[in-house]
């Protein structure tokens, strides 16, 4: 599942997408549904931030050729899979380890990368709603993790005694900054004892990169010393709820507010890749500018959508749109 994508990211995109990729790399081998849903979720972001450089299209050529081929080499592994829900119980399985070996005074580069992917993977769930807005209890908890990750990586980088807000309640006397918060919409509870194995067993540490810590995990979590990064208020101590019945994960449930993968349903996003791939096999004989071919995508998607609520004129309008989008 691993590719050479890294080494072709357009510099701008760099720090957009870099961290998506290192951790679809560590998760390829022992979760590759989860790899290939954090992929997706780099095609998303790539789609969204695209620009007429030639050095986009090929990249983004390469990564929707790549998610073609993990599509088929998966299977029957995407059968009936609800990728948000995937990939929010796997960021639940880390914020939980980490956010309890923070409490129990632990601290060490381990647990900041668990929060620190915890956070990427919830906010890779955005591919699969309309708002790309998050959700607010999920929202607190990407932040907390990125925050709790930040505040832990300086004590352990100064060789600093690190106190956790959740056993001492105290404001830390030098804010710490990170990069915003971007996306993040939803999370579905589990009862965590009933997950069996987490993604690390055996409290054993993430797996390694290129490097002892990553360029992107430095770029991710930056402090406010003098630096130009914007400061921000110290998030409240992360409490779990008191009482609370979780909600029961379901294989093939798809959560309020977004549409999952299934075997007969496709997100907006997957249809959109089927689409590029097909229309990108003939791009170079019609000559057509990646705006046209995107934006003639678009409207067609906007067909779908129409026909489904029974608007067959909006449909057409649309699909004539996209016919003069081919045309220019």
């Amino acid at each position: 599942m691993s590719s050479p994508l890294l080494a072709q990211v357009p510099t701008k995109w760099t720090t957009i997408v870099r961290p998506f990729l290192l951790r679809a790399d560590e998760f390829a081998k022992q979760h590759p549904v989860v790899s290939y849903f954090l992929r997706t979720h780099v095609a998303y972001l790539c789609m969204k931030n695209r620009t007429k450089d030639k050095e986009d299209l090929k990249f983004l050529k390469q990564l929707l050729g790549d998610l073609e081929n993990d599509k088929r080499l998966l299977g029957k592994e995407l059968e009936n899979v609800d990728g948000r829900t995937v990939l929010t119980k796997y960021a639940l399985m880390l914020f939980s380890k980490a956010d309890t070996d923070e409490r129990s005074g632990k601290a060490d580069l381990n647990i900041v990368r668990l929060f620190f992917t915890s956070a990427l993977l919830f906010e890779a769930t955005i591919q699969f709603t309309e708002d790309a807005e998050m959700d607010p209890i999920a929202k607190e908890k990407c932040k907390y993790a990125k925050y709790t990750a930040a505040c832990m990586k300086k004590a352990v980088d100064n060789n600093n005694p690190y106190i956790s807000r959740n056993r001492i309640e105290e404001t830390p006397s030098q804010e710490t900054s990170f990069l915003p918060d971007e996306r993040l919409r939803n999370e579905v509870g589990e009862d965590q004892g009933s997950i069996s194995p987490l993604f690390f067993p055996n409290h054993r540490p993430l797996p390694p990169s290129a490097s002892p810590v990553d360029e992107d995990f430095q770029n991710a979590i930056k402090f406010n010393d003098g630096g130009s990064v914007s400061p921000i208020l110290a998030p409240p101590p992360y409490v779990s709820p008191v009482n609370s019945k979780p909600v029961q994960f379901k294989s093939k449930g798809i959560p309020s507010g977004g549409v999952g993968i299934t075997s007969t349903m496709k997100t907006p996003v997957e249809s959109q890749f089927t689409a590029m791939t097909e229309v990108f096999g003939n791009a170079e004989d019609a000559d057509l500018s990646l705006d046209a071919i995107l934006d003639a995508q678009k409207s067609v998607s906007q067909a779908v959508t129409a026909l489904q609520f029974n608007d067959s004129e909006s449909a057409r309008k649309l699909l004539r749109q996209a016919l003069e989008f081919l045309d220019q």
